[in-house]
């Protein structure tokens, strides 16, 4: 079954059905499930780390991305949050995100921004320094944040509440796909994958020494849960929720999740997206970027 077509017409303002709209958590495997809608949904998919570098992806955003994307049922990336007003020219959104731990995901910040550092400003760091300086004080609560702002764990447990979002669990990766696919109600979702974003084994060392550091030190691990406290509320009422839905599910879940487990084997063909997006995306979107930012209203 095919995703039905979203537009009336390229010109209208308000969309008739549902579109996926995923908050993409950073360090949260979110570059291996935008992958696996890139695949699926080809030029009907947009991510908007190719619109523009600003924080959140807005309604008036998305009115420019369509002209050029006139039947998108997918949209992804950092800048799709909780704080955004894309309800007013997609009703029926449907939101979806994966979190993960509050503090594997802050190790996992830790371990990407030191590998991603230029050589010259990582040489006026020490390592322990730049996690307590930086990564503590400008990357925590980042879930929390992304779904409600700077406006604490409750606001953003309601907005999960209120706005029916999917939640998977980057723990449970394998089995929140399977759910996944299930809450689209796309029968043949291909949700296969092969992981990215991969880190070297050097920056697991520096990772792991971090976390060996924190379990041993009660003062920097109190630090750390303070620093984080809106996520970790968050993520225990994730876990909660995820249990809900877990058995709502029903018997059949650990059958579908051996089936796709078995097939997963066929994965290594996979491409992360369909030749005719990458293309359309590089000849035309970008080539027109610009002229879409001053001339669509």
């Amino acid at each position: 079954m095919n995703p039905p077509r979203q537009y009336k017409s390229q010109n209208c303002e308000r969309m008739d059905a549902k579109m996926l709209a995923f908050i993409h958590m950073p360090k949260a495997a979110g570059t291996t499930l935008s992958n696996i809608l890139r695949r699926n949904f080809g030029r009907r998919h947009f991510d908007t780390r190719f619109f523009s570098n600003r924080p959140v992806f807005m309604a008036d955003d998305f009115r420019r991305v369509r002209w050029l994307y006139p039947s998108l049922v997918s949209i992804a990336g950092h800048g799709v949050t909780g704080t955004s007003d894309l309800a007013e020219v997609v009703p029926n959104i449907r939101y979806f995100t994966f979190l993960r731990d509050p503090l594997a995901r802050l190790l996992s910040q830790y371990q990407f921004n030191w590998n991603c550092m230029p050589d010259s400003e990582r040489s006026t760091w020490k390592p322990d320094e730049y996690f307590e300086q930086v990564i503590l004080t400008k990357f925590n609560n980042v879930q929390s944040r992304m779904l409600a702002g700077d406006d604490g764990a409750d606001a953003a447990i309601e907005f999960l509440q209120s706005n029916s979002v999917f939640v998977g669990m980057t723990e449970s990766y394998n089995e929140s796909l399977v759910r996944f696919r299930d809450w689209t109600g796309i029968e043949d979702f291909d949700i296969r994958y092969r992981s990215v974003n991969r880190t070297s084994d050097i920056s697991n060392d520096l990772r792991d020494a971090m976390k060996w550091r924190i379990a041993n030190d009660h003062k920097l691990a109190d630090r750390v849960a303070l620093a984080n406290r809106d996520d970790i509320r968050l993520y225990d009422f994730a876990c909660e929720m995820y249990a809900e839905q877990r058995r709502a599910y029903g018997h059949r879940l650990s059958g579908d999740v051996a089936n796709f487990l078995d097939s997963q084997a066929d994965n290594m063909a996979l491409q992360d997206e369909q030749l005719s997006s990458q293309l359309y995306r590089n000849l035309v979107y970008k080539p027109l970027r610009k002229w879409i930012f001053k001339n669509a209203a």
